[in-house]
């Protein structure tokens, strides 16, 4: 006679609970590497021209990408291929940039 901890369906059933249990320990030294390996130092966050100006300070050498629309007749062309200027605007605030690349080199395609 067979008993109840040597049957298939239980068998299955720790086998499960063991994969369970492995794959919460996997999410959670995931989830710990994330939070505590520094990768907020890495990421590239997205502001558009209202968050730049209201951060001030904080925004000189910050790691960002400006989000907004190119402002309508703002688009001033200089002599050589970086002398570029433009305004960017989301509605709300304008910023005016000068890239230090030009829009090709830095990875943009015009358009």
């Amino acid at each position: 006679m067979t008993t109840d901890a040597e049957s298939p369906a239980a068998k299955a059933l720790v086998k499960t609970r063991w994969f369970a249990f492995g794959a919460l320990a996997v999410e959670v030294a995931a989830l710990l590497f994330v939070a505590l390996g520094g990768i907020g130092e890495n990421l590239v966050y997205y502001w558009g021209p209202k968050e730049l100006r209201a951060a001030g300070d904080k925004a000189i050498g910050a790691t960002i990408r400006l989000g907004g629309q190119v402002a309508v007749g703002t688009v001033k062309r200089g002599h050589g291929v970086s002398n570029l200027g433009f305004d960017v605007t989301d509605g709300a605030s304008t910023v005016h940039v000068t890239p230090a690349l030009s829009p090709t080199v830095a990875g943009s395609r015009p358009r």
